[in-house]
């Protein structure tokens, strides 16, 4: 940020609160096409099904290369050009484009992924709280008691849903109140992430997958199969998976019924498209076919470790160790089979995030992996997304061998449960809309303006600088095309 950009934050801060809540807005992650609402990284794992995917984007291309670092990571969201993460109890807010930081809140207790819908921050750790992007302030916290942390919330349709003490809860996100619970009758739920799609939310506790209702948190269906670990679950319209049987399994449910379509070997869910589903399995990636369970891809290159990856387009991201390439962050190409860049880092990086063709991964700290061409950074909103398509999903029509237009072999082996072969009929490859964002991952977008602002304070972001934290909401009106650039 410039200096005389400095010099204008509290102007344009104060008249975006005078304006009475210009802040808020309906959506916030990606949409499909990149053109309706905010596109970005709403929450852990992308979405409310905690996917990793974001379809009709391209990320960096051959000379990708470390564009900032922060000395802080962990998992973060990333709204229309700012990046939030908790940091020390806080959440700090950086401009995309160079990493600076924009402005930090209090001590609240905050650990794990924010999530940023319209113009408030949810996120867990010593209790469950929701913060004004505006004010920075708090606008409602509940201590829920849970036996470690207060996990990474999820938001859908303006519900707020945590698993704390052995409970699912259901919170108004405007106000916090409680709009339901579900406990099981027997063991409790794990505390960890839920994921939420087709309009239920999926948990378990270790012994049973629950698929409770979204609207009212009556159950949907029950499976019993045993051993789910406490990980991740991965949730699209069409699937649920996750790992089952102890280390051994990855399971894959039809999210209306909970049949069970299959289950292979793995020990964790990567990332999941509409059609396919990517696990972590004995130091590999592999890539399945969700109806069918049959393989499709793995990662062209030897000797690597690697972990959970995200995906944009065509193109799988994921850290790596221990390979000829090196350590760091590598991306794959899932459609021509080819390794197309490694970016080297100290140590193998986690919990990914992409937005705005830019990667962001933590190790030790944040970096933000870009095309070192790409200087206009999250700040070229007039840029045309990428290819249309998902990672291994939508290909050119000469490619029909890779990309499973055809129908899959009716034959299944390594213990699984073949799902209905005849759903490949419904493959949607010249489909534009064949997109996890019409799987309801993204339905957490559509979302009740929320009234919180308050008209006659300052927004309570501040930095170690002593600049207030106006500068969040003039990034955040700038990302908007609310306050011009030659306005500032």
């Amino acid at each position: 940020m410039s200096a005389h950009e400095r010099r204008e934050v509290l102007k344009y801060a104060g008249l975006a609160v005078a304006a009475g809540g210009v802040l808020s807005t309906s959506t916030v992650t990606a949409d499909e096409d990149g053109t309706d609402g905010l596109r970005g990284w709403s929450s852990l794992r992308g979405n409310a099904g905690n996917t990793g995917y974001v379809s009709g984007e391209s990320g960096p291309d051959g000379s990708a290369a470390v564009a900032w670092e922060y000395d802080h990571g962990g998992p973060v969201a990333v709204v229309d050009g700012i990046v939030f993460l908790a940091v020390d109890g806080s959440i700090h807010a950086l401009d995309a484009d160079d990493g600076e930081l924009l402005g930090e809140t209090d001590d609240v207790g905050a650990a794990g992924a924010p999530v940023v819908v319209d113009d408030t921050i949810y996120v867990g750790g010593d209790q469950l709280t929701a913060i004004d992007l505006g004010s920075g302030e708090v606008d409602w916290a509940i201590d829920l008691e849970p036996e470690d942390a207060v996990p990474s919330p999820t938001v859908v349709d303006g519900t707020v849903f945590v698993v704390a003490d052995g409970t699912l809860y259901a919170f108004e996100g405007d106000d916090g109140d409680e709009a339901w619970q579900f406990e099981p009758d027997d063991e409790a739920l794990i505390e960890q992430p839920v994921a939420a799609a087709g309009g239920a939310v999926f948990t378990t506790n270790g012994e049973t997958l629950y698929a409770t209702e979204i609207d009212d948190g009556s159950e949907r269906w029950t499976n019993d199969h045993g051993e789910y670990r406490k990980q991740t679950i991965v949730a699209t319209d069409r699937a649920v998976s996750l790992q089952a049987g102890g280390e051994d399994l990855v399971a894959v449910y039809e999210t209306e019924t909970g049949d069970l379509n299959w289950a292979k070997d793995g020990s964790v869910v990567g990332l999941a498209t509409s059609d396919h589903v990517y696990t972590l399995a004995e130091d590999d990636i592999v890539g399945y076919y969700r109806d069918s369970g049959d393989e499709f891809w793995q990662p062209s290159i030897d000797d690597a470790t690697f972990g959970q990856p995200v995906g944009a387009g065509p193109t799988l991201y994921v850290g790596i160790d221990g390979s000829s390439d090196g350590t760091g962050l590598a991306a794959f190409d899932v459609v021509d089979d080819e390794l197309e860049w490694v970016v080297e880092t100290e140590t193998r990086p986690e919990d990914l995030a992409f937005a705005d063709e830019t990667i962001y991964a933590s190790d030790d700290g944040l970096v933000a992996i870009r095309s070192a061409e790409d200087e206009g950074g999250a700040d070229d909103e007039d840029e045309e997304p990428g290819e249309d398509g998902e990672t291994g999903d939508e290909e050119p029509a000469d490619q029909d061998e890779e990309t499973g237009d055809e129908e899959e072999p009716a034959d299944q082996d390594d213990g699984e449960e073949p799902g209905d072969e005849d759903d490949e009929e419904d493959d949607d490859t010249d489909d534009e809309n064949d997109v996890l964002s019409d799987d309801g991952q993204d339905d957490q977008d559509d979302h009740d303006d929320q009234d919180g602002q308050d008209d006659d304070g300052m927004p309570g972001f501040t930095t170690g600088a002593g600049v207030a934290g106006g500068a969040v909401a003039l990034e955040w009106l700038r990302r908007k095309g609310i306050v011009a650039n030659d306005e500032e």
